[in-house]
């Protein structure tokens, strides 16, 4: 069976990905920031982590055939453009670093 690594699983788009997954029999490795309760009741194997944490992240793709980043800081109003920033470009980084270190 195949093992996905999902960022952002708890979002809409992540959401939808990892039951999409699910249903084609991946096994879902799933990063977890805060909210879960998009994935309650999901047989998928839950890591609580740090988006920015290279070496952390490196450990947690071991064994995945894939890697679906689809973490993002988005938003209308009251934008905060340092943590968007933090997340959506420092974490790309990060998560393309530790795949390409992982293999």
């Amino acid at each position: 069976m195949r093992t996905a690594f999902v960022t952002g699983g708890s979002g809409h788009v992540g959401g939808n990905l990892v039951r999409l997954l699910l249903n084609k029999d991946w096994t879902v490795r799933c990063l977890i920031h805060k909210d879960m309760w998009a994935l309650k009741g999901l047989n998928i194997e839950k890591v609580k982590g740090d988006l920015l944490d290279t070496d952390f992240l490196c450990d947690k793709l071991s064994g995945c055939d894939a890697v679906f980043h689809a973490a993002a800081q988005i938003a209308i109003e009251n934008v905060d453009i340092e943590l968007m920033h933090k997340i959506n470009v420092e974490g790309t980084r990060s998560v393309t670093r530790a795949a390409l270190k992982a293999g």
